[in-house]
């Protein structure tokens, strides 16, 4: 009898720990954690306190002084938030994409949102006005012009920049742009602290948006590439091989996840988190990838062209058959 109870108290105690488990868990997908020596050192009190408990005392009394700890360590490591109240918040690129989401999700979080829209008329920005309450505004911005961006400035009360510094086989125009952003955001973050504006940085992981493009815009940036290349480039990696580059981006987009959700919990902390951190990371592709860019350069190169280069076509110069080398042959 003292067996089975024994038995029973031991499956109670671990569905406690089960619970606590998958709470923090759901949280942690959330972003709403404070992860550190603080929450370490309450896991490491909780599981000696699990032990005294279920060794020490009755039944019933330790199960309930556990599952109280458990409690208090689950509401001490949530975040301190800032109430949204009246905050009003402008994103950038709200036509599709991450800026369409945001701009919706902050919305119905109670933001008042200023989505700036390439073309106000679009069908991205018509859809985006219809979906949300009447506190998000659409504003015409081209970032690229400096008279729409001045006109749209009012006043920064954070920034948050999406960027990315894992090197990419085939991006390194993109790949460098990204490099630069991220140095840039670094020295941001320093010089506004002063003013009490703070800089996030985000590194999503592969997510399914627009960015790699549709098959027409490929075949025309294919065209354009042929047109502004050296006849000499040209020959070196073969008109099919230029045009089958799409394939790759196309493989990239069929392993990213439709759900960004993990991007919209992370940008939501940002913004209200008393203290917020320096670096997201929202993504499972990116935390993969960020872990083999510390192996020796061979093993990461090797993974990277694993997972991004499916399409093993070789350049026409690699296998010998431009038309400029068998002429010199």
């Amino acid at each position: 009898m003292d067996q089975l109870f024994a038995e029973a108290s031991f499956l109670h105690y671990l569905g406690v720990s089960l619970l606590l488990g998958g709470a923090v868990l759901y949280k942690l997908r959330k972003n709403q954690v404070r992860l550190g020596k603080r929450c370490a050192f309450g896991v490491l009190l909780l599981a000696l306190l699990e032990v005294f408990c279920f060794l020490a005392l009755p039944g019933f009394l330790g199960l309930s002084l556990f599952a109280l700890s458990c409690l208090i360590f689950y509401v001490s490591i949530s975040p301190g938030m800032l109430p949204v109240d009246s905050k009003a918040v402008l994103i950038t690129g709200c036509d599709s994409g991450i800026g369409y989401a945001l701009a919706r999700y902050l919305d119905t979080v109670g933001f008042n949102v200023i989505a700036a829209v390439l073309n106000k008329d679009g069908q991205g920005a018509v859809a985006l006005k219809s979906s949300c309450s009447q506190r998000l505004s659409l504003l015409q911005l081209d970032v690229t012009n400096s008279a729409q961006i001045k006109k749209a400035y009012e006043e920064v009360k954070a920034v948050l920049h999406n960027k990315g510094y894992i090197p990419m086989p085939g991006l390194s125009a993109y790949g460098a742009s990204k490099a630069a952003l991220s140095m840039f955001s670094g020295v941001m973050r320093q010089e506004l602290s002063k003013w009490g504006v703070k800089v996030a940085a985000f590194y999503p992981g592969g997510f399914k948006t627009n960015i790699c493009g549709s098959e027409r815009q490929w075949d025309e940036q294919g065209k354009e590439i042929l047109a502004s290349i050296m006849q000499e480039t040209r020959d070196d990696f073969g008109e099919d091989y230029i045009f089958k580059l799409k394939n790759r981006y196309n493989d990239m987009i069929d392993n990213s996840s439709a759900d960004i959700s993990p991007v919209l919990y992370d940008m939501h902390h940002a913004l209200l988190a008393k203290k917020p951190n320096y670096m997201y990371t929202p993504g499972h592709t990116l935390l993969l990838l960020s872990l083999f860019h510390y192996f020796p350069l061979w093993i990461y190169d090797l993974v990277a062209n694993r997972l991004i280069i499916k399409n093993k076509q070789l350049p026409c110069g690699v296998l010998g058959t431009c038309q400029h080398k068998s002429k010199d042959m």
